[in-house]
Parts: structure tokens; sequence; C-alpha cells
């Protein structure tokens, strides 16, 4: 009885360490975020933020919130450039 209970223990030990853990991937989506001032450093709210993708010129745009911030989430890696 006593090698019984010890084969099932070793089988249940084998099965979860042969078992495959489910792993986070690495994510290839990015975020590009900043702050729109003027000059003196005052924030600038509702400004149109576009997003250039240099590769394939496609665009995204938002406007800037109450404390001039905005952010583009879920960005593939290439070239950028921003215009406000």
């Amino acid at each position: 009885m006593q090698i019984w209970k010890l084969g099932a223990r070793l089988a249940a030990v084998l099965i979860l360490a042969l078992t495959p853990v489910a792993l986070w991937g690495q994510n290839v989506y990015g975020t590009i975020a900043g702050t729109i001032t003027d000059p003196t450093g005052a924030a600038l709210a509702g400004t149109t933020v576009t997003l250039i993708n240099m590769d394939n010129n496609e665009k995204h745009a938002i406007a800037t919130g109450a404390s001039g911030d905005y952010t583009f989430v879920n960005i593939l890696p290439g070239r950028y450039k921003i215009e406000a």
C-alpha cells in the first residue's frame, strides 16, 4: 500500500513537472506619451496631436487632455514623427 502511494505521488509530481506552464509572451506594441506646453510652460488643452508612421505614412490623431497630456497606445515598432 505504501509503495502504491509513493508511486502515485511520484506520478503526480512528474505530470506537473512536465506540463507546460502558460507564460506571458513579449508584447510587440508600445506606447508614446507626452505633454504639450507653450513657451511659458502652461499646458495646452485640446491641441490635436498627430502621430505619423514614417515607414508607411499611417496617421493617428488625438486631442490633448486638460493638462496637455496625450498618449498613443498599441503602437507597432517603427520610426514616427509627432506633429501638434
